[in-house]
């Protein structure tokens, strides 16, 4: 796995503080409200909020067209701005639905939403009895991975579980198209002899 096109870093903050936790307050109670909206609603919001994230958050934006330029170097400057705009509309569309979504499923039930088959080869080394975990991966439209979680895990820990997970998150597969895919994967570990 390589950091292609730039190298990975951690997106998570720094800022603390009364302030930082008033922003967050208010950002979570802003998109609990808007992910209540109609769907049509929200498209049009996302497409607005959109325009003004890309003047607001221009550290964000530049870091967008910089990493689109160095991608997609060929990309006329129109385009490039273009899919600016579409990856800010995309973010704040998964946040609503995220929202909704956190809104709607209660973490608790969200295990017995998902009905999980295995192909027989993974079933086999299920039955085998050694260490392994399963991921479950959304994988989007562009063959990006929206989320990936441990579905399962036997004699692992889950500190090493939760490694593998995030090594998936950053994956990236061949664009499904459509909503996406949900892809289970299989990971197991055999001694070595």
């Amino acid at each position: 796995m390589s950091d292609w096109p730039i190298p990975w870093a951690p997106v998570a903050g720094s800022r603390t503080g009364a302030l930082a936790w008033l922003e967050s307050v208010l950002a979570e109670g802003t998109l609990g409200g808007l992910s209540r909206l109609p769907a049509g609603a929200q498209d049009a919001l996302a497409g607005m909020l959109a325009r003004v994230a890309m003047r607001v958050d221009p550290r964000h934006t530049r870091a967008a067209r910089e990493f689109l330029a160095q991608a997609l170097p060929s990309l006329p400057a129109g385009e490039r701005e273009a899919l600016v705009l579409q990856s800010w509309r995309y973010f704040l569309m998964l946040l609503l639905r995220n929202v909704a979504f956190d809104r709607h499923v209660p973490l608790a039930t969200r295990v017995s939403h998902y009905a999980q088959e295995f192909s027989p080869a993974a079933q086999e080394i299920f039955d085998r009895k050694t260490p392994c975990i399963v991921i479950t991966a959304h994988v989007g439209p562009n063959g990006e991975v929206d989320s990936s979680n441990v579905s399962s895990n036997s004699g692992l820990s889950p500190a090493v579980a939760s490694c593998i997970a995030g090594v998936v998150r950053r994956a990236t597969f061949a664009a499904p198209g459509g909503g996406g895919s949900t892809l289970n994967i299989p990971v197991t570990f055999v001694q070595q002899k």
